[in-house]
C-alpha cells in the first residue's frame, strides 16, 4: 500500500482482524451483563453468612481497582503512535492489525477478570454491591476502552500509513 491509499484500502484484511475482535468484545460484554443480571434478579443466590476473615475481601477490592487502573494504562501504552509506527515498519499492515486485535482482546479479558473477581467477592463476602459495582465497572471499561471502534482503527491505520 502506498501512502496515498485510503486507510481501508484492503477491507478484507482489515475486516479479518476487526470482525473477530468485535465479536470477542461483544461476547465479553454479554458475559459480564449476565453476571450483573444474576445479581439483580437472584440476590438470594449470594445469601448466607459472610466469611469471618475480611483479608481476602479487601485484597479482591484492591485488585479490582488495580485492574481498572491497569486497563487504562495498558491501552494508552499499547496504542502509542510511536509504538504503532514501529510495528507497522517491522511487520507491515498485518502486524499492526494483529497488534490492535491482541490489545483489544487482552483488554476484554482483563475486564472480564474484574467481573469475575466481583462475582467471587460476592460469594466470599456476601456483598451484592461488590458484584454489581465490579460488573458495572467492567461494562463501562468494555464499552469505552476495549470495544473496537471501526473509525478509530481506520484512523490509526491511516495515521501509520502517512508516516
Amino acid at each position: 500500500m502506498d501512502e496515498a491509499s485510503p486507510p481501508h484500502a484492503n477491507p478484507a484484511n482489515f475486516d479479518s482482524h476487526y470482525r473477530p475482535t468485535q465479536i470477542i468484545v461483544i461476547s465479553a460484554m454479554i458475559l459480564v451483563a449476565a453476571i450483573l443480571i444474576v445479581s439483580l434478579v437472584k440476590p438470594d443466590f449470594f445469601s448466607g453468612t459472610a466469611s469471618p476473615d475480611p483479608t481476602l475481601a479487601i485484597a479482591l477490592r484492591i485488585s479490582i481497582a488495580m485492574f481498572a487502573i491497569g486497563i487504562i494504562i495498558f491501552r494508552r501504552v499499547r496504542l502509542q503512535p510511536a509504538r504503532l509506527r514501529d510495528i507497522h515498519g517491522i511487520s507491515g499492515m498485518k502486524g499492526l492489525l494483529g497488534s490492535l486485535q491482541a490489545t483489544t482482546v487482552i483488554l476484554a479479558a482483563l475486564c472480564e477478570a474484574i467481573a469475575i473477581m466481583g462475582f467471587g467477592l460476592a460469594f466470599y463476602a456476601r456483598d451484592l454491591f461488590s458484584v454489581r459495582f465490579a460488573c458495572a465497572l467492567a461494562l463501562v471499561l468494555l464499552a469505552f476502552y476495549a470495544y473496537p471502534r471501526r473509525q478509530v482503527w481506520q484512523r490509526i491505520v491511516g495515521y501509520v500509513q502517512q508516516t
